[in-house]
């Protein structure tokens, strides 16, 4: 190389290293700061946006470097860097107004297009790597910025991947690459100080955006220079490791993939004990490794099979690290929910006559509706906003659960807003049917019922009503009400787990001769104008999917939130004997009815094997992703339905079919 590219490379590192004494005042003028989440590994609020430092490093010194090189070298790293630079000021608007996610990865792609094409017009895997190349390079953007969770890792990420690929790219004589290897190394490592010191300061997006985009265009413009392929991958075979396992292990146990979390290789490593600084330094002698392996690929000292299998190599023993020092995940095939003796059933009062009503959760799409027609009823309503809280999914006893809500400081605040009611409704939940086993689900779905019922024994309240779900009883072929509970996903499990826990709170309080009567309601698919549920059954309705396990008369759980509501204001008035669970009353209609109301044309029938054959390789799909199983249940309830019990408690004669029919001619008039 010329002495004005190195002249470029000392100034963009200087510029780097200067950069941040004038940087950090006006971040903090501008309140750009990160608050913890649930992905932080930080417990405080930090200014963030430091990556602004190494920007202006690029942004300085790489004129320099371009105005020394000449021909296609220079029409290559111009493209290159603008690329770089497109995507961290994508990053920094990122970090101080906050941008929607379709313009963030649209711009990632157009960018990542523009580099692909113009940047490797020589690439020797032909035009049909273009695609490949384009989500790539937007992954990579994304990759470097999720693994962007600790003190230094991105730093030394930059310093050890730039000099990864400034070797590898002087190995196989490809200037361009080596120049772009050393402004990552020189404008990245300068940041370490500013990132360890005690007064924090963060890349932030547009720091981690820029490291992504920057290492991303390194890659496609060495593989348009004809290194090889792995070589060219090597450097940042850890990264790439770490975040496409998590998004794997993710979608296989059910959890939403974009919500924030802590379950990365290097965060669960700092879990065993390990400071950041040395999770960041283990992490970077592993890419030290892998660049390794792309240095001796690109000299031809191995070939390229030798290299992949060195490459995953390394990357499976970085994997399995957190588990070498203990760490492991928390089984998903949690242990079954113990069982809880049936209480005392509680004679009602024949004077029983109660006025007051408060609805916990009434902002929520059951309770609202709730409140709405207890109010046009002429009932007195009191709405009360749901807590958040949290409880651990391995727990299985509901006994164990109600020590948890015992100790709640809730219960006092709850039952301050409970007294001189005489009916609550605990309509609140998390109605997440592919959610995985999260601490929140847990806490809305089963500690929340046992804090409410707490509260409403503490305040003298008359009668709790708890709106739980039929998916407790998963594909029994006749949903009741038994204590018979066959959750198939975090959701039922987690309110099977609720239901477990306010009977183990109705045991105790029947000890003590409380007066509390309380019932559990089993709601089964309860639809209503503006759900969200109820648009994807009429859009469902009116596609080519629209389809019945023959013949179609099958008992559809399909029901009219105004029929939930109308149930649970006659079980609230109910003078006599008290059950402890009630199921919703079936509305009368079929699994043809409900899609042919919709539509207004019939669905197609299916044969009965067929369907039962495809629910069959469903579910076996979901013992391995259990994100499957919620799927498959929902294919399940349409072609199938599902028998209920017309004799349960409170249910009418003959069915009242009228309100449902309601709710799906409006949303088919929509």
């Amino acid at each position: 190389m010329n002495p004005g590219v190195w002249l470029g490379v000392v100034v963009a590192g200087i510029m780097s290293a200067l950069s941040p004494f004038l940087v950090k005042p006006v971040l903090v003028r501008a309140g750009i700061v990160d608050f913890p989440n649930e992905r932080s590994s930080h417990t405080v609020p930090t200014i963030r946006g430091g990556g602004v430092a190494p920007l202006l490093g690029f942004i300085v010194g790489g004129p320099l470097v371009l105005l020394a090189v000449d021909g296609e070298g220079r029409a290559q790293l111009t493209v290159a860097l603008a690329a770089a630079l497109i995507i961290a000021l994508l990053g920094l608007v990122e970090d101080y107004r906050g941008l929607p996610i379709t313009i963030r990865a649209g711009t990632q792609l157009i960018v990542g297009g523009g580099l692909a094409i113009f940047a490797s017009p020589n690439i020797e895997y032909g035009l049909s790597w273009l695609p490949i190349l384009i989500v790539g390079f937007a992954a990579n953007v994304n990759f470097t910025n999720f693994m962007d969770g600790i003190n230094g890792i991105s730093s030394l990420h930059g310093l050890v991947a730039g000099v990864s690929f400034a070797v590898i790219g002087a190995i196989s004589e490809v200037m361009e690459v080596t120049v772009l290897g050393l402004l990552t190394a020189v404008t990245f490592f300068p940041f370490l100080p500013w990132n360890l010191a005690r007064g924090k300061l963060f890349l932030g997006d547009v720091g981690s955006y820029l490291l992504g985009a920057i290492l991303g265009a390194t890659i496609i413009v060495a593989m348009g220079n004809g290194i090889p392929l792995v070589a060219a991958l090597a450097p940042l075979t850890i990264y790439w490791a770490d975040a496409v396992s998590v998004i794997f292990r993710r979608l296989f146990r059910g959890e939403p993939v974009f919500k924030p979390h802590r379950t990365h290789a290097y965060q669960r490593l700092t879990l065993t004990g390990l400071s950041h600084v040395e999770v960041a330094v283990i992490v970077a002698a592993f890419t030290a490794a892998s660049g390794s392996v792309g240095g001796l690929t690109a000299s031809s000292r191995i070939g390229w099979l030798a290299g992949a299998v060195l490459l995953l190599a390394i990357s499976i023993f970085y994997l399995l690290l957190p588990r070498l020092r203990g760490d492991e995940f928390p089984s998903q095939r949690l242990s079954s929910l113990k069982d809880i003796p049936m209480p005392k059933v509680l004679m009602g009062e024949s004077s029983w006559n109660p006025s007051v009503w408060v609805v916990v959760g009434a902002s929520g799409f059951v309770g609202g509706a709730l409140v709405r027609y207890l109010e046009e009823q002429g009932e007195e309503v009191r709405c009360v906003s749901a807590p958040r809280l949290r409880l651990d999914p391995r727990i299985n006893d509901g006994f164990e659960v109600l020590q948890e809500a015992s100790i709640s400081e809730l219960v006092n605040n709850l039952s301050d807003e409970f007294r001189g009611a005489d009916v609550v409704v605990n309509a609140a939940g998390m109605a997440t049917p592919d959610g995985g086993h999260s601490a929140e689900i847990y806490g809305a779905n089963s500690l929340l019922p046992v804090v409410v019922a707490n509260a409403a024994m503490k305040a003298g309240v008359g009668r709790l009503i708890h709106l739980s779900s039929a998916a407790v009883q998963g594909n029994k072929a006749t949903l009741d009400e038994s204590l018979l509970v066959k959750p198939f996903s975090p959701y039922s499990r987690s309110k099977a787990l609720g239901e477990r826990a306010v009977l183990a709170f109705q045991n105790m309080s029947t000890q003590r001769d409380e007066r509390l009567g309380i019932i559990s309601i089993r709601a089964t698919s309860v639809q209503g104008q503006g759900r969200p549920t109820t648009e994807r059954l009429r859009r469902l309705a009116s596609s080519r999917f629209s389809s019945v396990a023959s013949p179609g008369n099958q008992p559809s759980i399909v029901s009219s939130v105004n029929g939930l509501a109308r149930y649970v204001r006659q079980v609230g008035r109910h003078c006599g004997e008290l059950p402890v669970i009630a199921l919703q009353p079936w509305e009368g209609l079929s699994v043809m009815d409900v899609l042919q109301l919709v539509s207004g044309r019939p669905p197609v029938l299916l044969p009965r094997a067929l369907c039962r054959g495809f629910i069959k390789f469903t579910n076996g799909v979901g013992i391995v992703a259990p994100g499957f199983l919620g799927l498959s249940r929902r294919l399940e309830v349409m072609w199938f339905g599902q028998k209920q019990v017309l004799d349960g408690f409170l249910h009418p004669k003959v069915p009242d079919t009228q309100l449902i029919k309601a709710v799906l001619f409006a949303e088919d008039s929509v």
